[in-house]
């Protein structure tokens, strides 16, 4: 068997980082797998068909806001729209307005844009899921809502299988320790 000198340091990090590797859980994906924040983001319904409507008034450049929004700082427009629905004046906003106020916003200048909320990763991966548990708890208020761990695999980049199969094999840990998946990769040394 060949060997290889490394630092103390850097011996010390391989075995610890081999270890946790071995040890976590894998949310059964795939090996090889590697992390990722994710979270539920609006995202610009091109066809103008999105589950969430905004507006925004071109002739000012500010950016798309919630109907009820614009309702709410545009005091002005909300009393005009109340007058023409003939509301009582001092009725607050509510969903059951929203397209009567749309339609009222659009006749006076303003543009609506729709969105979906979907499932959108930041692309800062990690082969440890603690790596990005810790960026989502550091970065909380950057994410969109709901964020959490997400596994993603590699199984068809043959070069990272492999030096992730490498890293596994430094510090085996015992089998009915290590989660099923890296079991079949720690305690197979014939595969290539």
């Amino acid at each position: 068997m060949k060997q290889i000198q490394v630092s103390d340091h850097d011996y010390d990090t391989l075995m610890e980082l081999s270890k946790e590797l071995q040890l976590q859980d894998n949310d059964w994906n795939a090996f090889p797998y590697f992390w990722e924040p994710m979270s539920k983001k609006e995202e610009l319904n091109f066809h103008g068909e999105g589950e969430i409507v905004k507006v925004y008034n071109p002739c000012y450049g500010e950016g798309p806001e919630y109907p009820e929004d614009t309702a709410l700082y545009n005091e002005d427009l909300w009393v005009k729209y109340c007058e023409s629905m003939e509301l009582a004046l001092g009725t607050p906003y509510s969903d059951e307005h929203q397209d009567e106020w749309i339609e009222f916003l659009e006749s006076n200048g303003y543009d609506k844009l729709t969105f979906d909320m979907n499932d959108v990763s930041e692309h800062n991966p990690s082969l440890f899921k603690q790596d990005v548990k810790d960026f989502i708890g550091a970065n909380r208020h950057h994410l969109g809502k709901d964020p959490h761990t997400y596994a993603r695999t590699f199984f068809r980049m043959p070069r990272m299988a492999k030096l992730i199969e490498a890293i596994y094999r430094l510090n085996k840990q015992p089998i009915g320790t290590i989660n099923k998946e890296a079991s079949r990769f720690v305690y197979n040394e014939t595969r290539t």
